[in-house]
């Protein structure tokens, strides 16, 4: 039997506990019917609270629960590993009621990968299970495993499990009832606000949000003890929010790659009007007028062109502009070793960008993920077309009205905006397919501009925030001597290097003066630039690409325009 129950309206925690209960209550009423021992699992994502929910319906329903991680179990062999599982089936045979509880049960599935031989470990537990001689037990005692995704388990292992139960996913509303009864008692300042919160964690899970929550309260005790304010007067802020933020999407937790909003604005991105204004028209349009264009809205574009002439920082800036989540993947970190393990890969990513909507997925490095079919050599197994071929339906599949099964209602399922932006340095080598009509139909070349405007522009950006002091300094000037073959990560490399020569200067000049020492970070804001750093920078510098090569790029664009 599947017990489903995505379909609750009330909070998903407590209605998976309910069924969970439903469960337990039966088994231990109609205890004595029972032939076999009962096998459930739990699954549900990375942080939902699969053992907290297991672990609180077994104490209201009065079992105890003996709660193993699935890793430990793991032996040398499937006949070390049956042997581990039977001890531990047997202490919470001994504590009756009992659940016992296996965390992880991926790692029982790997062990059938390993030998080969799925029916090792299934026939085991089976055979494990049949040993057990109900009539002798006078409570019930049940197997759950918790596991991430139920597509781990192999049909033969699937079938041993009488029950499913599945944790749903946060919906925005639940979310949002959530965050405002944990922080309820919490004083919250002017700029910080729900919505905000709710913003930047789009498609995280329970376990995620509270520890979010455990970052933003340490962010404020840190900031108010370091100012010596009352603890009567603390009030979270977003800058507390922030920091909880960067944390933990740096956290194990968060691990699994998730969409944020990023910061990056126009006015950091000089020049590049056209592509700005092209990527605008074709992300904002359709946000901002949905009726109007319905199905025909585009999902994908394709920026190429020379390397680091600013694709990436395109992609970011228009995330930012829109407020739009933001989910970035270079081609290579999607390839696994595994069979099929690739393709899930593509699927779990897209995934996540729907439950980010509206969202910006963003493929750096394209053409290593995508790259002809049946044109390389090398790929003997074929990996590389099935990917293509994953890629393709992901793709196509999005912005698409779906109808699910509901307990016999058909809904209309929400549309998803997401907007897929890939980039590549050479798209004569994407599949063809990836160009068609529906998928990355909208190229825009992203190149090297040659005129006085565009590179000022570009310079400004860089240097916005530098402290320039130099009466002789005169950057008109010094953009025109600038060689014209140069990208935006080049003028990107001489500013740095100037802000690096200054506070080398900066740092001389304090130990010739023998000033007290001081960390050269708490004096950054002070760092004043001249004329000569940016000379030196100039003359250390060599273009990172040369003019033939800059000609072969500009030849692709007449044939991809």
């Amino acid at each position: 039997e599947i017990v489903e129950n995505d379909n609750c309206d009330e909070d998903p925690i407590r209605f998976a506990t309910q069924r969970l209960r439903q469960i337990l209550i039966t088994f231990d009423i109609q205890w004595s019917k029972q032939t076999n021992l009962p096998l459930l699992i739990v699954h549900g994502h990375l942080g939902s609270n699969k053992r907290t929910l297991v672990q609180y319906a077994c104490r209201v329903t009065g079992y105890h629960c003996h709660t193993v991680s699935s890793q430990l179990l793991t032996g040398d062999s499937a006949a070390a590993t049956l042997k581990r599982i039977e001890n531990a089936l047997q202490t919470a045979i001994k504590c009756a009621p009992c659940v016992l509880l296996l965390r992880n049960f991926e790692y029982i599935c790997k062990i059938t990968d390993i030998d080969n031989d799925d029916s090792i470990i299934t026939n085991g537990i089976r055979q494990l299970i049949q040993n057990i001689q109900i009539s002798t037990l006078k409570r019930p005692v049940l197997i759950i495993g918790l596991l991430t995704k139920l597509q781990t388990l192999n049909e033969r292992l699937l079938s041993l499990f009488s029950y499913t139960v599945q944790v749903p996913e946060l919906n925005i509303e639940i979310r949002k009832k959530w965050i405002v009864k944990r922080l309820s008692n919490i004083p919250l300042s002017d700029d910080f606000s729900i919505d905000m919160f709710l913003a930047q964690t789009k498609g995280w899970q329970m376990g995620e949000l509270e520890q979010l929550v455990h970052f933003i309260i340490q962010a404020c005790s840190a900031r108010n003890k370091e100012k010596m304010i009352d603890p009567s007067e603390w009030s979270l802020n977003s800058v507390d929010f922030d920091i909880a933020l960067k944390k933990c999407h740096s956290s194990k937790l968060a691990g699994q790659r998730k969409a944020m909003i990023p910061s990056v604005h126009w006015n950091d991105i000089g020049g590049l009007e056209y592509a700005k204004k092209e990527i605008l028209n074709t992300i904002q349009l359709p946000l901002l007028y949905p009726d109007l264009f319905g199905d025909i809205a585009r999902t994908g574009v394709l920026l190429y062109g020379p390397p680091g002439v600013g694709k990436t920082l395109l992609a970011k800036g228009v995330a930012t502009e829109l407020s739009l989540n933001f989910l970035s993947v270079r081609g290579p970190e999607l390839l696994n070793m595994y069979v099929g393990q690739s393709e899930q890969n593509i699927r779990d990513l897209f995934h996540h960008a729907r439950l980010a909507s509206p969202c910006v997925l963003f493929f750096d490095e394209l053409d290593s993920l995508a790259p002809m079919r049946g044109r390389s050599s090398s790929d003997s197994s074929g990996v590389s077309d099935r990917l293509v071929s994953q890629l393709l339906t992901e793709i196509d599949a999005l912005n698409k009205t779906s109808t699910e099964q509901d307990t016999g209602k058909n809904e209309n399922v929400q549309i998803h905006h997401v907007f897929v932006i890939g980039a590549t340095n050479r798209p004569d080598l994407l599949d063809e397919s990836l160009l068609r009509p529906g998928r990355f139909d909208k190229l825009i070349y992203i190149g090297v501009s040659n005129l006085h405007e565009d590179r000022m522009k570009m310079f400004d950006a860089l240097t916005q925030k530098f402290n320039i002091s130099d009466n002789n300094f005169d950057k008109h000037e010094f953009v025109k001597r600038c060689p014209l073959n140069m990208t935006g990560a080049d003028f990107y490399a001489i500013a740095s290097n100037a802000y690096l020569n200054a506070i080398q200067r900066s740092i001389k000049l304090k130990v010739d003066s023998s000033l007290q020492k001081q960390n050269v970070e708490d004096d950054e804001s002070k760092t004043v630039l001249l004329y000569d750093d940016f000379q030196y920078a100039l003359e250390q510098f060599r273009p990172s690409i040369d003019k033939n090569d800059l000609k072969q790029y500009e030849r692709l664009q007449d044939g991809f325009s």
